[in-house]
């Protein structure tokens, strides 16, 4: 019999999965609201400052939350408090130290940057108290407590839009700095709160030994960061200088839908993270590979039912002229899959710290993407883009696999199964996408998927019941 209380790791997994598709689903929905009431240029301006917020936090903040803060809070298990006040004041020193530098060279970076200087001010404001709710968060997935981070995450997202829709009406003369100001006051409010919650609870304290410990460990890995980034938005810089604004415009639709299943993967690799660090404390080697063939089969079901609604989703997100999209989103789709199982790798190397490794794959992969795409670009059009991006990321699950194994003999993950599960959906998708223009057919093939499910309800329950449920 099935029990009835879900694990506390899958129930957290379970609910930070519906908290970022909620938010990524808002962000989509009120995309084409915005698109209509921004011209291409105020918008192109909006695109600019979030990229530069991506790069920039990168970059001022060390990368630490995006990595190191994980890995401290098992080895500094007992000092959870002083460790997270001591790094958050060094993110907090480092995005100062960068902003005196900005002052100091303020036009020829503004130049670069091209943004106004109150908007560049923001972006400081914003990097400085962004790393407190990271840390926050993070805490709050580690120990499994899911219910005020998943109301936080969809009350943010909702009020993003809201306040940035009002701001757009109540100032029409600068549309698009309203928009950016606005969509900022919910998160710097939250992130204000908690960033004074965090050095409270720390006593103010600061230990050089934390420092040390986050910026060796960082360090490596912002190439790694900085070269992820140029993963995801070189294609659409170099669509738009090869071919032109029009395709770059086409192949950003496909790829902000196909991000989707990205913001799931990293939902549910951010859950899974924790549980893998403390099974690899405990040498728990078993665990590992069967949590991870469930959550495998379960994001390659999402995918192909994702994939089957790709028309659908293009013709409801923009207008006829993008139909076209369509054709980007499966391979991208194949390679934010290919993400997700590297990021299961690169949790190994996180835990013994060879960050140096995550960071050569990083920037291989960034590199044989940018020269592909010079290459396949100009011979077959825009849409080799998706496919470049699919090789970049295959070839960086192989190199942290390989990474993986020379750290760890040890077989962590049931590779053959994965390799197994990997072609079964690489073909699934191809097959899908032969009957992109035949929408009875693609039903019949989720009505497929959902009958064999249920033909095999009762070992998928015997599945889920020995390793999700307790």
């Amino acid at each position: 019999m099935l029990k009835n209380k879900l694990s506390s790791p899958i129930k957290a997994s379970l609910w930070f999965m519906i908290a970022n598709f909620i938010q990524s689903a808002i962000g989509i929905l009120t995309t084409p609201i915005f698109t209509r009431i921004l011209s291409e240029q105020e918008y192109g301006k909006i695109s600019i400052y979030q990229s530069w917020l991506t790069l920039l936090t990168v970059i001022l903040t060390l990368s630490i939350a995006s990595s190191t803060y994980n890995k401290g809070m098992i080895d500094f298990k007992n000092n959870i408090k002083e460790y997270t006040s001591s790094l958050l004041i060094l993110t907090t020193l480092s995005t100062i130290i960068f902003y005196v530098v900005y002052r100091v060279f303020q036009h020829p970076i503004q130049q670069i940057i091209q943004l106004p200087p109150q908007i560049i001010d923001l972006l400081f404001i914003v990097i400085l108290l962004s790393p407190a709710m990271s840390f926050w968060t993070m805490q709050e997935r580690f120990n499994y407590k899911y219910k005020l981070c998943t109301v936080l995450v969809i009350f943010t997202a909702f009020f993003n839009a809201l306040l940035g829709y009002i701001g757009v009406c109540l100032y029409p003369q600068e549309k698009y700095m309203s928009k950016i100001i606005f969509s900022s006051i919910v998160p710097l409010i939250i992130n204000l709160i908690i960033y004074i919650y965090i050095i409270f609870q720390g006593k103010f304290k600061v230990k050089i030994k934390y420092w040390i410990y986050a910026i060796k460990f960082s360090l490596p890995l912002i190439p790694h960061y900085i070269s992820s980034t140029i993963l995801n938005q070189a294609d659409r810089i170099m669509i738009a200088n090869i071919i032109g604004l029009d395709k770059a415009g086409i192949y950003s639709i496909g790829y902000s839908a196909a991000s989707i299943m990205s913001m799931i993967g990293s939902a549910i690799n951010s859950s899974y993270m924790p549980m893998t660090l403390k099974c690899m404390e405990h040498r728990n080697c078993e665990k590992i590979k069967k949590t991870s063939n469930i959550i495998i089969k379960l994001y390659i079901i999402i995918s192909i039912l994702f994939i089957c609604a790709t028309p659908e989703a293009v013709y409801i997100l923009a207008p006829p002229e993008y139909r076209e999209a369509i054709w980007i989103i499966p391979p991208v789709v194949i390679g934010i899959y290919f993400t997700f199982i590297y990021m299961l790798f690169a949790n190994i190397e996180f835990y013994y710290k060879k960050t140096t490794f995550i960071m050569l794959g990083s920037l291989t992969a960034a590199l044989i993407n940018i020269f592909t795409n010079l290459i396949f670009i100009n011979i077959f059009g825009y849409v080799a883009a998706a496919y470049t991006t699919l090789g970049g990321y295959l070839i960086l699950a192989i190199m942290h696999y390989l990474f993986m194994k020379r750290i760890q003999e040890e077989e962590i993950y049931d590779i053959r199964y994965i390799i197994k599960l990997s072609l079964i959906f690489v073909g699934a998708t191809f097959l899908i996408m032969l009957f992109f223009n035949n929408l009875i057919i693609r039903i019949i093939i989720v009505l497929v998927i959902i009958i064999v499910l249920m033909i095999n309800i009762k070992n998928i329950k015997k599945e889920i019941n020995s390793i999700i449920y307790k």
